[in-house]
């Protein structure tokens, strides 16, 4: 799994990574609700769910945001030529308490 995201309503939830595809699960029932099969041509690297989990939309290294209908598992529209930054998903490291007091010293925060 390379990325996961969880509807604001916590009843649906997406995993996607390597394999191309995207999951969609029913968190209620703990359950497998629909697979998308290569929903991109490599490795997806976010996705994102709206509020009440019925759409999705991905981005993946193919240069491509996807919009998904999370019920039917169909893409429904698609945008190319997008780019997702190396750090996208990543955590900011946190820099140490020193480096921290350098940064306020010099007056940069």
């Amino acid at each position: 799994v390379v990325c996961a995201a969880i509807a604001q309503n916590s009843l649906v939830g997406a995993t996607a990574g390597d394999d191309l595809g995207i999951l969609v699960w029913d968190l209620k029932r703990g359950k497998l609700r629909v697979t998308v099969a290569d929903a991109h041509s490599k490795q997806v690297k976010c996705i994102a769910l709206t509020p009440n989990g019925n759409w999705g939309m991905s981005c993946s290294w193919d240069k491509t945001v996807k919009f998904w209908d999370l019920f039917k598992g169909k893409c429904v529209a698609s945008a190319e030529g997008y780019t997702p930054p190396d750090t996208m998903g990543k955590i900011p490291k946190r820099k140490k308490k020193q480096e921290q007091q350098d940064d306020d010293t010099r007056g940069h925060s």
